[in-house]
């Protein structure tokens, strides 16, 4: 199957290359990976309001399921 790793949030990417997996549990283990390099190389976008979202969609661009990632500051921290 292929599948696409879309962004969207605080910063929004259409992936149009996808990638092809044999079951689903590899386009989570890839989706994961994704997102991990994602908020590796560009960590400030979790500070940014609205988060990242990873919306992974099949071949027909039906969605398959959605990681969701965001950073919050406690109330120690906004004073």
């Amino acid at each position: 199957m292929r599948c696409f790793f879309d962004l969207a949030g605080a910063v929004s990417d259409l992936d149009n290359l996808g990638l092809e997996a044999d079951t689903i549990e590899e386009v989570r283990v890839a989706a994961a990976r994704h997102i991990a390099e994602i908020i590796r190389d560009m960590p400030g976008l979790l500070w940014a309001g609205e988060g990242i979202r990873l919306e992974v969609t099949d071949e027909n661009r039906t969605k398959l399921f959605t990681i969701v990632t965001s950073g919050a500051d406690a109330a120690a921290i906004r004073g």
